[in-house]
């Protein structure tokens, strides 16, 4: 994912020369209720074109974000349920449950490369079972 960059939408309030997300009381971004969950959702877009399907009564401008920024985003607006991608189109939503999975699965990962990269650097043989199809339980 983090090669991959979204489009997120946020409302025309002061230049968008420069957006800085620490201050966030300026930032207006656009949500989409979920009417099945009552819950609020970023709507993000993999494209401008799946961006233009939103149809919204006030200006608004789309920039580029990658997943983890968007994800770290909707962590730190609780309000939000979590964010959609292409809500209009394949609809798939990412829930704060679902981003804190990945999360937790991504610092598992890290930890274990850290230390079998700590492990070659020491002359120790990594601590890894390998098993194919035939001998795999």
């Amino acid at each position: 994912f983090h090669l991959v960059r979204f489009c997120i939408l946020l409302l025309y309030h002061f230049p968008l020369s420069h957006v800085n997300f620490e201050d966030k009381s300026k930032a207006k971004f656009i949500l989409l209720n979920n009417n099945k969950t009552n819950g609020t959702f970023f709507p993000v877009f993999t494209s401008p074109e799946e961006a233009k399907k939103l149809q919204y009564d006030k200006p608004f401008q789309s920039f580029a974000m990658r997943f983890q920024d968007i994800a770290a985003l909707t962590e730190q607006t609780p309000k939000v349920q979590g964010f959609v991608v292409n809500p209009f189109g394949e609809n798939l939503p990412f829930t704060q449950e679902m981003l804190e999975s990945i999360k937790q699965t991504l610092i598992k990962v890290a930890k274990e490369r850290k230390a079998a990269r700590e492990a070659a650097e020491n002359g120790e043989a990594p601590d890894i079972a390998v098993t194919n199809n035939e001998t795999a339980e």
